[in-house]
């Protein structure tokens, strides 16, 4: 007899996570969980209701730091307990996380992504000359703020490795 699952099946269970160091040296280990596409999508929300209550000041990079700080908010567990959140309130990790350490739970979040999908092609050659062709004439509005924090984390990795 086959095993019926229903969609609900799949948060039950425990979420792909990480632990991660954030702080230096005196901080704190985190546990960093995958999120479901329903919060991935408030995430996105927030973040644009965020930019317009900001009008004009609202750039690319401020958007980008915005919602890595949702994402960090909503992602990071307490180390023992993953079904506890660290932090609910965005204005305590906006006060108490520096850039690197928002940075760090970023890129663990995206590995985990990466790590969740790992029969991944990767890029072609005729893919990658495809994307620079829609990359130059999609002006920054026309991407997603998910496809701007993957850009811009590309982009921060190959600098940082010239």
């Amino acid at each position: 007899m086959a095993n019926k699952k229903s969609l609900a099946d799949l948060r039950n269970g425990t979420p792909p996570h990480k632990r991660v160091h954030i702080g230096g040296d005196d901080g704190i280990d985190v546990m960093v969980v995958l999120l479901g596409a329903d919060v991935c999508l408030e995430l996105e929300e927030k973040t644009n209701e965020y930019c317009l209550s900001k009008e004009s000041r609202a750039n690319e990079v401020i958007k980008n730091q915005f919602y890595n700080a949702l994402l960090c908010k909503e992602c990071m567990r307490d180390a023992d307990d993953i079904s506890k959140p660290v932090s609910t309130d965005i204005e305590e990790i906006l006060r108490c996380m520096d850039l690197q350490d928002i940075s760090l739970v970023v890129d663990a979040y995206n590995e985990l992504m990466m790590n969740k999908a790992p029969k991944l092609e990767l890029l072609t050659e005729e893919q990658l000359d495809e994307l620079k062709k829609t990359l130059e004439v999609t002006p920054l509005s026309g991407l997603s703020t998910v496809s701007l924090v993957h850009l811009a984390n590309f982009h921060q990795s190959i600098v940082s490795e010239q």
